[in-house]
């Protein structure tokens, strides 16, 4: 963790304009900004939420990277881009991240993402199999920490997923909706990207537990792999993965794996059983 005197630094020299950050990133629905900035020799990510935002989502902004706070505290991993501070500031909160180089797959910057070819996602998806696949590895991986910490994964989007094209690596990000679990939905929907998300989701009074994860990164590998369709004429991975997948994203929650270990046991099991198509 850095230490709260320098993140308290930095996040005042940002609000304060006198420090001038390389990226800003301000089209954001959740109501956060980010500033990329250097200070003491090395890169990192502001994200700072305002109390006093004027349009009415500043106090659940600043309580969901405190959330976000809290599930960094509790969950580690390689491929998962770390919290250094959180800093409590009379305006708002912010939290400090390392600096990752890479592009998320979807952001307000690429509203056509899908049919520009320059977009990281039309990019990403012309990438190699083999290397979809390994970054699908990272992303299961990374999410059997995510539930052995006790949580489960909520608005877990393409956005979440920051590719570095030059070096192949996966980074995960935006973790503020993640929830502890299992839990009972109280409102009409959860929070998501509607292509990803189970039918549970949707439904209030429904239990919301790890299956929901499994579903959820599913419908990602389809995504990645299989044209967004659950058929497997449109299947880009090893044969045998393909049921992996579609056991994964069953809509009944009861008729996909039981748990994520056996959803990424089988995954592992697929991976080793088979030669990366090209």
């Amino acid at each position: 963790m850095m230490h709260t005197a320098a993140a308290y630094r930095i996040a005042r020299s940002l609000l304060e304009r006198t420090t001038t950050p390389f990226r800003t990133f301000d089209q954001r629905d959740s109501g956060c900004v980010s500033w990329g900035v250097s200070a003491d020799g090395d890169r990192f990510l502001d994200k700072y939420a305002s109390i006093d935002s004027l349009d009415g989502r500043g106090l659940r902004a600043v309580n969901a990277l405190r959330d976000a706070a809290r599930f960094h505290a509790a969950t580690s991993h390689p491929d998962i881009v770390p919290v250094l501070d959180c800093v409590e500031l009379p305006e708002g909160v912010a939290l400090l991240f390392p600096w990752v180089d890479g592009e998320v797959l979807a952001s307000p910057e690429w509203p056509d993402r899908r049919t520009n070819p320059a977009s990281p996602y039309c990019r990403f998806v012309r990438i190699p199999v083999k290397r979809k696949l390994a970054a699908l590895d990272a992303i299961i991986d990374a999410h059997k920490s995510v539930i052995a910490a006790g949580y489960i994964a909520v608005d877990f989007y393409l956005g979440c997923v920051l590719y570095d094209f030059a070096r192949h690596d996966v980074h995960l990000i935006d973790f503020d909706h993640y929830h502890l679990g299992p839990y009972v939905l109280e409102s009409d929907r959860q929070l998501g990207s509607s292509s990803l998300m189970p039918p549970e989701e949707f439904r209030r009074g429904a239990l919301i537990d790890e299956r929901a994860t499994i579903y959820t990164i599913g419908k990602m590998a389809l995504e990645f792999l299989g044209g967004c369709r659950r058929e497997r004429k449109t299947w880009q991975g090893p044969p045998a993965m393909y049921d992996v997948m579609r056991r994964a994203t069953e809509p009944d929650p009861h008729d996909r794996y039981e748990s994520y270990a056996a959803f990424a046991a089988d995954w592992r099991a697929g991976r080793r059983g088979q030669h990366d198509p090209a």
